[in-house]
């Protein structure tokens, strides 16, 4: 079963996001996926921010009278129509509930892969990525 949650961590300036943008490039370019789509979580998570971040790149547009349930459904149903799509959620602080965004299930789901960046490797524990972290550490200056 291909693995389809990871996460990347490491402390701030070492890379995290720079390596995220060029793996989502690289993945587009040689078809492993449709879309890679980056979303920036922050400190505060905003659902329909969150949501915002991820459809536009889908061509997806929410209507203003969509509920929060209806907007998950619908991003849902977006996610989950045969395309391979990369979320690339970056500078998350705390857990999210996929549920709650509109992101299916990393369990049961192959068509939407996660990509988690953070500092904090409890983070990676808590949204389940406990076989798949890669930590990244800061490079020494002649390596970078």
């Amino acid at each position: 079963m291909m693995r389809i949650m990871i996460a990347l961590h490491g402390r701030g300036g070492s890379g995290k996001t720079t390596l995220a943008v060029k793996v989502g490039e690289i993945v587009e370019k040689e078809k492993h996926f449709d879309r890679a789509v980056m979303v920036t979580v922050s400190n505060n998570p905003d659902v329909k921010m969150i949501q915002d971040q991820i459809v536009k790149p889908l061509g997806v547009e929410f209507k203003p009278e969509e509920n929060d349930l209806d907007r998950a459904k619908r991003l849902w149903s977006r996610l989950t129509n045969g395309e391979r799509v990369l979320i690339v959620l970056d500078d998350v602080w705390k857990m999210l509930k996929f549920e709650d965004i509109g992101i299916p299930s990393a369990h049961n789901h192959k068509g939407c892969c996660i990509l988690i960046i953070t500092h904090d490797m409890n983070v990676c524990r808590l949204m389940g990525c406990q076989d798949s972290i890669i930590k990244l550490d800061i490079l020494p200056e002649n390596e970078a």
